[in-house]
């Protein structure tokens, strides 16, 4: 499970600096991907 977490962490911060993304764009980002994955749920 801590693997997980850690490759988690690691692709996150590649995505944000891939991107040049703030902490709040992140924050906003992953707030988007969960309302696009409930959307698609329901």
């Amino acid at each position: 499970m801590n693997k997980l977490l850690q490759w988690d962490k690691r692709l996150a911060i590649k995505f944000q600096q891939k991107f040049d993304l703030s902490n709040y764009q992140m924050l906003w980002v992953a707030f988007l991907k969960g309302l696009l994955i409930g959307a698609i749920i329901l």
